[in-house]
């Protein structure tokens, strides 16, 4: 019996982690990540308390200014939604250095403002519409 050569060996196991990344790669773009193009951009309001926050969605992060030119980034790892008339509710899965988070709002088509969950008493807007 003839002994594989090292380079013959070395060649097949570079072939293996090929694969394997090759694999990893497709299964991490299967997850539903797609951000709809209407939540692109940036979403401010204005309610007094938040004259120097905003909320940035772009298709693979989602950026939350937290005032005093601070903000907070993580990076989109899933984004689900369900439709209620001219409601949409959207629920965008997010990872950050400290963790897993979610921002649960939904959208009015006909106003094309979002309202989060937590802050049911006024609204955000794009600063330009798409």
């Amino acid at each position: 019996m003839q002994v594989p050569s090292k380079r013959f060996v070395l060649y097949l196991i570079s072939a293996g982690a090929l694969l394997t990344l090759a694999l990893w790669f497709m299964w991490r773009s299967s997850l539903n990540r797609d951000v709809p193009d209407q939540l692109l951009g940036v979403w401010v309001t204005s309610e007094p308390a938040y004259k120097d926050r905003y909320l940035e969605i772009s298709p693979v992060t989602i950026t939350f200014g937290t005032g005093a030119n601070t903000e907070s980034t993580g990076f989109i790892q899933k984004c689900d939604e369900s439709q209620d008339g001219n409601l949409i509710q959207y629920r965008i899965s997010y990872k950050t250095d400290d963790g897993e988070d979610n921002l649960v709002f939904s959208y009015n088509r006909l106003s094309k403002e979002i309202q989060l969950k937590n802050q049911r008493t006024f609204t955000w807007h794009q600063l330009v519409a798409r």
